[in-house]
């Protein structure tokens, strides 16, 4: 049974959006997960022996997450799809390599939101690049650079994790 446990309360505080970065890696990398009993967080998340994430930072306002439950009621079913569209602002050989790279495979993204929470994208099917745009613009102020737009389909909504967790994939897993 799906029964309610909560409901909601408006904050006292006003709240704020937005993504500092991004930590990816390749979903078969994945070593072992832990998720509470609830599925909302993670306890434990490693990576295969000798791999690790990459930090991606963009500037400010510069990367948009949609997580989406669907829901059928002929099939009784639901899956929460997940879209990350990042822009690099930018056009070095690096930044074409990332765009390469991440394009050719799936990966999990785990998202450093503004506000301190920290979110895993894709934790179970990876996430793929539905498009990846590099362009050059006509005009001076138009945008010389890429937007990589990822796309993921899981059973569950994205679990969070604390900031131990989500920095220890910077480090090649021993």
């Amino acid at each position: 049974m799906c029964e309610l446990t909560a409901g909601y309360t408006k904050p006292l505080c006003a709240s704020f959006g937005g993504t500092k970065s991004v930590i990816a890696y390749n979903t078969e990398n994945l070593n072992t997960y832990t998720l509470s009993a609830g599925g909302e967080s993670l306890s434990v998340l490693t990576l295969n022996s000798g791999k690790q994430g990459w930090k991606i930072s963009p500037d400010m306002a510069s990367i948009d997450f949609t997580e989406t439950a669907t829901r059928s009621r002929e099939t009784n079913s639901i899956f929460f799809a997940s879209t990350c569209a990042i822009t690099l602002k930018d056009d070095t050989v690096e930044t074409r390599t990332l765009v390469n790279l991440i394009s050719k495979g799936f990966v999990t993204i785990v998202q450093e939101k503004e506000n301190g929470i920290n979110l895993v994208y894709g934790l179970s099917n990876g996430m793929v690049v539905d498009t990846s745009s590099i362009t050059t613009g006509m005009n001076y102020e138009d945008l010389n650079g890429v937007v990589i737009s990822l796309v993921g389909k899981e059973t569950a909504i994205a679990p969070s994790v604390d900031d131990t967790i989500a920095l220890s994939l910077l480090t090649p897993a021993i």
